[in-house]
């Protein structure tokens, strides 16, 4: 396996296209299926993000469950088409990063099944 840059080695340097794992922890404030759902599902970061900002912007491609659909922003004809969920996350919430989507699978995996 290839070696995956985390975040914090990463400083900052976030790409458009690039694949990521965010890590929320299970806590009250913050759903518990929603969070789930974050750790568990790989996002990339879509065409026109502000990478220079604290927030961005994070394209998920498996379909929600419905009770959690409308932690999501709205989607636009084009998204449904394709499956697109948009959510908004803090830079600080990302666990790794890469540009190959197998690399940050192969870490959902490995949570998966406690590897």
């Amino acid at each position: 396996m290839r070696h995956l840059k985390t975040y914090e080695n990463m400083s900052d340097n976030l790409h458009i296209g690039d694949y990521i794992l965010v890590h929320y922890d299970l806590d009250p404030v913050l759903d518990i299926e929603l969070a789930n759902y974050l750790n568990n599902n790989i996002g990339q970061i879509p065409y026109g993000s502000d990478l220079s900002k604290k927030y961005i912007t994070v394209n998920y491609h498996t379909t929600p469950n419905k009770r959690i659909l409308d932690y999501f922003q709205d989607q636009t004809d084009y998204e449904k088409t394709y499956n697109i969920y948009r959510r908004v996350i803090e830079k600080s919430y990302i666990i790794a990063v890469s540009k190959n989507k197998d690399d940050i699978k192969a870490i959902v995996d490995g949570n998966k099944y406690n590897l």
